[in-house]
């Protein structure tokens, strides 16, 4: 982003919720987003590519950046789970894996809280799994993707 953009995030780092988030303001990447994104109301929920038919390699690119963000493996990648909240996104997310030549699971756990949504997962396994990493060459390293283990040790810009 910073190169592309020319711009330098905010980074915040809480220690109430052991969180860092980065934050870009500027119009030029919010209309870069919204060419390929829309929503409605609140974006988390409602998210989703406002078309599928981009080239295999932007597909590919998005999937990965996707992976990077909301997405881990484990068990020495032989498992891959990329998940939201938003069921649109994450639909599409399955379609586009499908799509570049994998096979897939759809999930969705349902949530019992009432302040919380469900959660819709796509999932690949085994060698479908270690293939995708493969194929998508994720940008974090295996440290950071694996669920729940970002320590202080999280490369910061």
């Amino acid at each position: 982003m910073n190169n592309y953009f020319h711009k330098k995030p905010y980074i915040y780092k809480t220690e109430h919720k052991n969180l860092i988030a980065i934050r870009y303001r500027s119009k030029t990447i919010y209309n870069f987003l919204k060419h390929y994104l829309t929503w409605n109301g609140k974006k988390v929920y409602s998210i989703k590519l406002q078309s599928l038919k981009l080239s295999p390699e932007f597909l590919k690119g998005f999937i990965r950046g996707y992976f990077d963000c909301d997405g881990y493996s484990y068990k020495d990648n032989r498992k891959v789970v990329m998940m939201g909240v938003s069921s649109e996104m994450l639909h599409q997310i399955y379609d586009i894996v499908q799509k570049l030549g994998f096979c897939p699971i759809y999930s969705v756990y349902k949530e019992k809280r009432k302040n919380m949504h469900d959660l819709h997962k796509v999932i690949l396994k085994g060698l479908e799994a270690e293939r995708f990493i493969q194929f998508i060459s994720p940008n974090n390293c295996i440290r950071i993707r694996k669920w729940g283990c970002r320590d202080s040790n999280f490369r910061s810009f």
